[in-house]
């Protein structure tokens, strides 16, 4: 794209297409002639997100783009896939409306069974990847990759791999999960006293939804990690998902002791009414117990400044062995995992 410019030109009758302030068609065109300092084409298309949505399927469908992507876009449609299961769900009423009044007039209905909702799935999803240039099977996957692994889910688009690779490899990550490893590849050796979770640190390419964060500390072999007899969890995160956060550590055998406010710039506010600059660590016990607390700590502090993390939990649990930290940084007496974008793994980064 770039030598071809270079060479001949832009030709403005390829314009780039821009929708709601961002590219909608001409991605390549757009970099290449940044690349070049050669000034493009706009124009603006007009038209709802569903009519956005055909237009560049139309202009794609000339260009090499495998039945994978087509599934990985089509599950990001949420405005035209929302359309088109209201539109079936719409149609299956209307059916069981006619077949139900021709029940009740006593006529005899022959071949034919009342539609139900799971018909409507197959249905949609069928029309969907039609539109789409894909199949409902291809369509399926990608949505459940889409939900489980958002980082595979962009490898798709971009065509980096299938989605029958893709799958596989989210195979493997459950199996990992299963058998006692994290979804980074981490192994776990031993069990810990106390354990330190920040999982708002965790790599910018896993945010998909705002959830994410939760999700992937529900992925975690935090059970496998934890020791049997005694153990504390301290989990740092926004105050906006700490409802979330208790019921995901709760159903792993822990529960709730109390939580300690995180304050980054200095002032704090009250509860309702945090900002996202603010966090909480929020502290967690065995059902059986937890780590040994210092006794001869007077009482801890309810509010604390991010960098001290660390030494008012090393002051709580004086004494106790066996602590590790995830996601954090390297500290003293801890055993601390992080994960390596260049390995693609949890690595241990000091012990």
């Amino acid at each position: 794209m770039v030598n071809d410019i270079k060479e001949y030109g832009y030709d403005p009758n390829q314009p780039i297409y821009l929708y709601e302030g961002e590219i909608l068609d001409g991605w390549n065109r757009n970099e290449a002639c940044d690349q070049l300092k050669v000034k493009p084409r706009y124009e603006v298309f007009e038209g709802s997100k569903i009519e956005a949505i055909n237009f560049v399927m139309r202009t794609n469908k000339r260009r090499q783009i495998t039945s994978s992507q087509w599934a990985a876009l089509a599950v990001e449609a949420f405005e035209l896939i929302d359309a088109i299961q209201k539109s079936v769900e719409q149609e299956r009423r209307e059916k069981q409306s006619k077949t139900r009044e021709a029940i009740n007039k006593g006529e005899v209905i022959t071949g034919k069974t009342l539609p139900n909702k799971k018909a409507d799935e197959k249905k949609a999803a069928t029309k969907i990847a039609k539109l789409f240039h894909t199949n409902r099977t291809s369509f399926n996957d990608a949505r459940k990759i889409l939900s489980s692994n958002p980082q595979l889910h962009e490898q798709i688009k971009s065509g980096e791999i299938s989605i029958g690779t893709a799958k596989k490899k989210e195979n493997e990550r459950v199996t990992l999960t299963k058998n006692g490893h994290s979804p980074y590849g981490m192994e776990v050796k031993q069990r810990y006293h106390v354990l330190y979770i920040h999982p708002l640190t965790i790599p910018s390419e896993r945010f998909v939804k705002n959830e994410t964060e939760l999700s992937i500390l529900s992925e975690l072999p935090i059970d496998k990690m934890a020791h049997p007899d005694s153990s504390t969890l301290l989990v740092q995160v926004l105050p906006s998902k700490e409802s979330q956060t208790k019921n995901i550590i709760t159903k792993l055998g822990f529960k709730f002791i109390e939580s300690i406010i995180i304050e980054h710039n200095g002032v704090v506010q009250p509860s309702r009414y945090f900002n996202q600059k603010h966090q909480i660590l929020l502290i967690f016990e065995r059902e059986g117990g937890g780590a040994k607390i210092n006794p001869n700590l007077e009482k801890r502090n309810s509010i604390i400044k991010a960098d001290q993390v660390f030494d008012v939990v090393d002051e709580i649990f004086q004494g106790v062995s066996k602590k590790i930290g995830l996601f954090t940084e390297a500290h003293d007496g801890w055993d601390i995992y992080d994960y390596d974008p260049t390995k693609e793994k949890m690595v241990l980064k000091r012990a």
